[in-house]
């Protein structure tokens, strides 16, 4: 089997060269660019320091990660994170910030997994939204993120009463692949791995229609299982338990060939 990669565009080459190293044969297609935000120690500094003690920071993306610990870690004036509930949706997201704090992530690297771990912390918060006697403040939640995407978590958490800013750290940029790397790639491809419902969009804006949906896939969550199938994907659909290269290979070595 040789396996199509499409991630952003310096993940796709780390999880490219891991997989390789691990005797998978596969192919990298990074149909997203990852750009910082401008001026983006003026939307994240703030922020953090406006948080009180037991207030929340959730990170949604490794990108929002390396950025934040980038500027955390040349700041001479840090946020103590041992005051506050940190946590982080994948594990990779979670290393990246270990310097500054202790991040938990869930074992299923999703919105909603991330908010099954949440659940005890922000049930507080229900219950003082829920009081009319009550004279604390709402819990401050502050979402590192990428520009859109994640509205699960912001939404369920205002629902719950917690006061939410979201911190844009980045945005996404779409790249046009080369029509002669995408003709070599139809020659050669039996299964593809897509890390993001946006980036499989982006494949079917790009890539013939037809071709892509004549291929096995993987993807990392059941929300873009659903999403395959509204495209017309007709070959088995895999459903990898998380998007870091180690759950990929396990799902590349899971999955059924021929």
């Amino acid at each position: 089997m040789h396996y199509l990669v499409i991630r952003p565009e310096e993940k796709c080459e780390r999880t490219c060269a891991y997989l390789t190293a691990h005797n998978v044969s596969c192919t990298g297609l990074p149909l997203m660019r990852l750009q910082p935000m401008e001026n983006v120690e003026n939307i994240l500094l703030p922020a953090l320091h406006a948080l009180n003690n037991n207030d929340i920071i959730l990170v949604t993306s490794t990108k929002a990660a390396e950025i934040a610990a980038d500027i955390l870690k040349a700041q001479q004036s840090c946020p103590d994170f041992s005051t506050l509930h940190c946590y982080a949706v994948g594990q990779s997201s979670a290393s990246t910030l270990s310097e500054l704090g202790h991040f938990k992530s869930p074992e299923i690297e999703t919105s909603e997994g991330l908010l099954n771990l949440l659940s005890p912390v922000i049930s507080s918060s229900k219950q003082f939204a829920n009081s009319k006697k009550h004279h604390r403040p709402p819990k401050r939640v502050v979402i590192l993120k990428g520009e859109g995407g994640r509205q699960t978590i912001k939404t369920t958490l205002q629902q719950v009463g917690c006061l939410v800013v979201e911190c844009d750290l980045y945005r996404r940029q779409a790249i046009t692949p080369e029509k002669t790397t995408s003709h070599w790639q139809q020659q050669s491809v039996d299964c593809i791995i897509a890390t993001s419902g946006e980036l499989m969009q982006n494949a079917f804006n790009s890539l013939p229609n037809d071709w892509l949906c004549d291929k096995h896939w993987i993807v990392v969550s059941d929300r873009m299982k659903a999403k395959a199938k509204d495209f017309g994907i007709n070959k088995p659909i895999f459903v990898s338990r998380a998007a870091n290269d180690a759950a990929l290979l396990e799902a590349v070595r899971q999955f059924p060939e021929g």
